[in-house]
């Protein structure tokens, strides 16, 4: 009974160290020729593969002002999701717009996915994408020309050019929130003949595109603040591609980030939190097409007993989609692995009967990966 004792202290001092702590870093790397920079997040404690949010600045902006205003880092750690922050070349981002960079902000973006996730331990089938005013256009870019990486995108104030519109060639449906103010007149909700393409026009695209039903579930959301303006909520919800479409428009709003405290060019909305907003959307999708309902959010994996003092390891509630169990010592190491097939509700794995000490068991779906840190003694 003491050794057991002495060996949960032992786990839980590991536990601590075993999860290594992150906060705000600056990086960059090399595409085309530049050195492009960014600014990463990730929340204090990592003990399984994270989502990650992309969110792009304004033009004139910087990812530095977006991490600010924004106020994603204090929800990445609320929330227990990384969060980058890329910067324009010049302030601004291609998106076929005239004035706007010419630098292939695409190819960075897929070069910076792929240098986090080797990096870090991040969920690959969940990366989403948000962006302000030039940094929505690119949101909406990121869907059509990057959708093998990007799960959902949330865009605000941001619409795309007509030119990119005219040369669409969208191939994959994608769960859509986008919130934009009616009083905008630097991106204005019903767009510029010839220049900037209209929410209604844009969505209406995406709308057909997904297999939703044309017509939405609409919600006057309450007028918590009386600053001048008021959100409707629009959702086409029934898609044959389980890729639903939201729409948050707020009625005289200006040119600006619903929730946030910095000012913006006409009325900022405080009846919604659209960095709030935008997580609460996105973090049910991922790339496999399966949507996270509420029905699977109760469906918890257990692990038990834990510790464990003999061979035989119980894993429940498991979901129908579970594809495979890896374990792992405390380096890291794999040291046992077993496909599943057909398996669902309560599973038991046999644990080699030499090996002792902390494990972590990496439970691998279609859509997900989940770990647990397990002692055997």
């Amino acid at each position: 009974m003491i050794y057991a004792k002495k060996l949960l202290l032992i786990f839980t001092a590991s536990v601590l160290f075993f999860i290594p702590l992150y906060a705000q870093q600056n990086g960059t790397l090399i595409h085309d020729g530049q050195t492009r920079s960014y600014i990463f997040y990730l929340p204090d404690q990592i003990s399984e593969p994270l989502p990650l949010l992309i969110a792009m600045h304004g033009y004139t902006q910087t990812a530095n002002s977006i991490m600010n205003f924004s106020e994603l880092n204090q929800l990445a750690d609320e929330q227990n999701f990384m969060v980058v922050y890329p910067q324009g070349i010049g302030n601004s981002w291609n998106v076929d717009f005239g004035g706007s960079s010419t630098a292939d902000d695409v190819g960075f973006i897929n070069a910076l996915i792929d240098k986090l996730s080797s990096n870090f331990p991040i969920d690959k089938n969940r990366v989403y994408a948000t962006g302000f005013s030039n940094g929505g256009f690119m949101s909406y870019r990121l869907a059509y020309e990057l959708p093998e990486k990007i799960a959902a995108i949330a865009p605000v104030a941001g619409t795309i050019a007509s030119q990119a519109f005219a040369n669409w060639e969208a191939t994959k449906a994608k769960p859509i929130l986008h919130i934009h103010g009616t009083g905008d007149f630097i991106v204005p909700f019903d767009g510029i003949g010839g220049s900037i393409e209209g929410v209604d026009t844009l969505l209406e695209f995406w709308i057909a595109f997904n297999g939703c039903n044309s017509t939405p579930t609409v919600t006057e959301l309450p007028d918590l603040v009386q600053e001048g303006s008021t959100v409707t909520q629009y959702e086409w919800n029934q898609c044959d591609s389980e890729k639903p479409i939201k729409l948050l428009k707020v009625i005289n709003g200006g040119h600006t980030w619903p929730g946030t405290s910095a000012s913006g060019i006409g009325i900022v909305n405080q009846d919604i939190n659209a960095s709030e907003e935008i997580w609460n959307f996105v973090k049910n999708f991922s790339l496999n097409d399966y949507v996270i309902t509420p029905e699977n959010h109760n469906k918890t994996i257990s692990v038990y007993p834990n510790p464990l003092s003999g061979n035989f390891l119980f894993i429940g509630n498991l979901p129908e989609n579970s594809r495979s169990i890896a374990i792992y010592d405390a380096l890291g190491k794999l040291i046992q692995k077993k496909n599943l097939n057909n398996v669902a509700g309560t599973f038991r794995l046999q644990l080699d009967e030499k090996h002792q000490g902390i494990f972590m068991i990496k439970i691998i779906t279609d859509y997900n990966s989940t770990s647990y840190k397990v002692l055997k003694y």
